[in-house]
């Protein structure tokens, strides 16, 4: 079976930033809350024990740079 899993929102989630570098500048979500993209630890575990019996692509607009890991 191949399988695409998708970079942000999926193997990286946005959580609260809570000590953004400069305050007001950065990522922030639409509710205006600061934001920092983190690894989802559980999916990359899950994608991990997918590769042993799957044919796993991982895939971002960002593009190949983006997605190594």
């Amino acid at each position: 079976m191949r399988i695409a899993v998708d970079i942000d929102d999926c193997l990286w989630k946005l959580v609260e930033d809570m000590s953004p570098r400069i305050k007001g500048v950065g990522a922030m979500c639409a509710c205006g809350m600061p934001v920092k993209q983190e690894v989802d630890q559980d999916m990359k575990a899950l994608v991990h024990s997918l590769i042993l019996d799957h044919e796993v692509f991982l895939w971002s607009a960002g593009g190949v740079e983006y997605v190594k890991d």
